[in-house]
């Protein structure tokens, strides 16, 4: 996946429950963009680290209505989410409230 300026995972891949997704290393890249796909009743929370130990929340830009939010917890959210990362180590997702469906979240850092 990608080239050599580019980091790509599948963080979560149809989860059914809570938890946290697979890191992804973002070190030396500007800008991440995550694809949240699914039929889901859950919050995704996104998190960013310095050190790859401790995770704080980030915020991201929904790319089609421009809102910023560093979690999604509204049913059925499906979208593409940007934001910078400028300065991190790595940046992950994380599943909480989970009720229903399946979530499969991937990312691309640039």
């Amino acid at each position: 996946m990608g080239g050599s300026f580019v980091s790509e995972a599948i963080l979560h891949k149809e989860a059914k429950g809570n938890g946290a997704g697979i890191p992804l290393t973002v070190t030396g890249r500007k800008t991440v963009v995550v694809s949240v796909e699914g039929d889901y009743n859950a919050t995704i929370n996104f998190k960013g680290s310095f050190d790859g130990i401790k995770y704080y929340p980030i915020f991201l830009e929904n790319m089609s209505t421009h809102d910023r939010t560093s979690q999604i917890s509204i049913q059925d959210t499906e979208g593409i989410y940007q934001g910078n990362i400028a300065g991190l180590k790595m940046i992950k997702t994380e599943i909480t409230n989970y009720n229903s469906g399946s979530i499969t979240i991937m990312a691309r850092a640039i």
